[in-house]
C-alpha cells in the first residue's frame, strides 16, 4: 500500500521538473529542446544516485527502525 507521504513525493517530481525547464529555459536562454535535455540529463543522474549509492531509506519519514541503514536503494529491492 502507498502512503499518502508518498503519493505527495512523486506528484511532485513533475512540478519540480516544469519548474526546472522554465528556469532553465528563461533564465540561461537556451532553446527548449536543450533545456529539456538538461532536465532529463539532471533527472537521470540524480536518480541514479538515489537507487545506487544512497544508503538507507530514500523516504526519510517512514520509520523502518534502521533496517536499510546498510544497503542502497537497489540492494533493497525484493527485501521488503
Amino acid at each position: 500500500m502507498i502512503s499518502l507521504r508518498s503519493l505527495i513525493a512523486c506528484s511532485l517530481i513533475p512540478y519540480i521538473s516544469g519548474s526546472l525547464f522554465t528556469c532553465i529555459h528563461n533564465t540561461v536562454g537556451v532553446s527548449s529542446d536543450i533545456a529539456w535535455c538538461l532536465v532529463i540529463s539532471s533527472h537521470s543522474l540524480i536518480t541514479y544516485w538515489l537507487i545506487h549509492y544512497k544508503q538507507g531509506s530514500l523516504l526519510t519519514w517512514d520509520d523502518d527502525g534502521g533496517k536499510y541503514d546498510g544497503m542502497t536503494y537497489w540492494e533493497q529491492v525484493g527485501r521488503v
